[in-house]
């Protein structure tokens, strides 16, 4: 069995101990493990809620259940083994060398924690605190603060290739890691974490709410489309402490996609702000994104990935243009491999040394994401060797930065932290969970619900963390998001089938309640809701 296997039969017995009595009016009060739901999983997903712009409906699937295919399932939901993430903070002279801390943190702490240590008093509490624990009680200040986010790559992900991360694990012995970590919000997915870490709150402040979210005229966007930070409602760091000092700090960003932007900010569309550097990667290896409001420094080098991908193929010892039999000649399984990975550790140390990050007395603030773990996942799967090998890539990426920035910044003038912004959700062969159909939802409340022959749906669209309804449906129907929530508390696998046949390991589950939580805007509306 494997170690998330027993995560989950160790959660069930505890859970079934301590399950309460829910009713349902058709057949009488039943026991059901759903209402054992804690309260920091309905908190999680209030935090994550923002008025008008998540869905109306919020829905936590029964664990390990999800809502989506079973083949590259969503990686959302407010379970320990998606939100649990590891946070490593190392820097001689700045950091504690206690190994573990086991308090219990946040990603909205590592702002504040940036905050003091580049010694920036115009912070002003937000939802994060300082992680003064990790800290030594110094007046110095490092030159640079980096904070680096291994997409994907949450606790559970790390533990499905032990072997894998050999120097990350060095350096939670060497400086802190906290083992109680957590994104601190739901959806756990990565543009509102990223805002979350950027910004020093959480969703339901700073607005960011999922991969896609609502506008005021009822449509879905992605909330960075086109690489505008305009959805963003709060300042992040980076742009408060560049606009206190005259722009005078390096406050740049290395990443893959317009979600990481939350990490950096609003560049010059920020009162008073500049044109931040930002190096943003495509599969080639070029760079893209909004020069409006942030500077892509000129400093990549394509035919280098070439080399790198030439250098992965012959790994193997056969020349044939693949990698783990992945065609390397196609850019999306380029830019999930290790060649890529190797590629952007390349052009963050370019950004140390030809940008200057870290070269002056003014502290400088950098923000980086590898991506490859999370493109891997969604490619070929938690437990693939492909993954395995994306942390390989990240862990050694990691090594070489650290190695440059003794030589090029100077020890004891920098501060890393590193951490995650989401665990991976394992196959479902594996662990069990029932692949909830969405569209089979949205069709079931409909039928329920929408009496109107008016080409209007009632309920539109669901994510993998709940369901938008169009509000003047509501009034047409003579129906409350409420009656839609309770009737979604008792929603049954039997009923989500696509035909009336369902596989064998879930034939003896027919009757099972599919979402063990729901709540409409922060209300909590199943019956189990006495707890929150």
């Amino acid at each position: 069995m494997k170690k998330h296997q027993l995560l989950w039969v160790v959660l069930a017995v505890i859970l079934s101990a301590t399950a309460c009595t829910s009713f349902d009016a058709s057949d009488g009060p039943r026991i059901d493990v759903s209402c054992a739901t804690s309260r920091e999983l309905v908190q999680l997903t209030r935090r994550g809620y923002f008025l008008g712009r998540s869905p109306d409906i919020s829905v936590i699937p029964r664990e390990p259940n999800f809502v989506g295919a079973p083949t590259n399932p969503p990686h959302t939901g407010p379970w320990p083994f998606l939100v649990d993430v590891p946070l490593v903070l190392h820097g001689p002279g700045f950091v504690q060398e206690t190994s573990e801390i086991d308090r219990r943190a946040g990603m909205a702490d590592l702002a504040p924690t940036a905050a003091h240590l580049v010694g920036f008093e115009g912070w002003r509490a937000r939802s994060g605190r300082l992680l003064s624990e990790a800290l030594i009680d110094t007046e110095a200040t490092p030159r640079l603060v980096v904070t680096i986010v291994w997409d994907g790559a949450g606790w559970n992900a790390l533990h499905e290739h032990p072997q894998q991360w050999p120097f990350l694990r060095s350096l939670m012995r060497r400086g802190t890691s906290y083992t109680n970590f957590t994104v601190g919000s739901n959806p756990s997915v990565t543009p509102p974490v990223h805002a979350s870490l950027g910004t020093g709150t959480y969703p339901d402040d700073h607005g960011i709410t999922g991969v896609s979210q609502r506008t005021t005229r009822n449509q879905l966007v992605d909330p960075w489309a086109h690489f505008d930070s305009k959805l963003l409602r709060v300042p992040t760091l980076a742009d408060l402490y560049d606009r206190a000092l005259s722009n005078q700090p390096l406050t740049g960003m290395v990443a893959r996609v317009n979600w990481h932007l939350g990490m950096i900010g609003h560049g010059a569309s920020f009162p008073g702000g500049d044109r931040d550097e930002v190096l943003m990667l495509d599969h080639s290896g070029e760079p893209r994104g909004n020069e409006n409001d942030y500077l892509s420094p000129g400093i990549t080098e394509p035919a280098l990935l070439d080399r790198f991908a030439r250098d992965l193929d012959a790994e193997d010892g056969a020349i044939d243009d693949k990698w783990l039999g992945n065609p390397l000649n196609d850019p999306g399984t380029l830019g999930k491999s290790p060649a890529f990975t190797r590629y952007a550790g390349v052009m963050l140390r370019r950004m140390i040394d030809q940008v200057g990050f870290g070269m002056d007395e003014t502290p400088d603030l950098l923000y980086v994401n590898m991506k490859e773990t999370d493109l891997s996942y969604h490619a070929w799967g938690m437990d693939s060797p492909e993954v395995g090998a994306a942390l390989k890539a990240q862990d050694e990426s990691l090594r070489l930065f650290l190695d440059h920035l003794d030589e090029h910044v100077a020890t004891g003038n920098w501060v890393v932290m590193i951490t995650a912004d989401h665990g991976l959700m394992p196959d479902p062969e594996e662990s069990g969970a029932y692949p909830i159909n969405g569209q089979g939802v949205l069709d079931d409340v409909n039928a329920r619900f929408d009496a109107n022959d008016n080409d209007a749906d009632l309920a539109y669209h669901m994510t993998a963390y709940g369901i938008y309804v169009e509000e003047s449906q509501l009034a047409a129907n003579d129906v409350s998001l409420e009656e839609i929530g309770r009737w979604l508390a008792d929603y049954r696998l039997g009923e989500n089938l696509v035909e009336d046949t369902v596989p064998d390991r879930f034939e003896d589950q027919r009757d099972e309640r599919l979402f063990s939580a729901i709540t409409v805007g922060t209300r909590r509306v199943d019956p189990c809701r006495k707890e929150s």
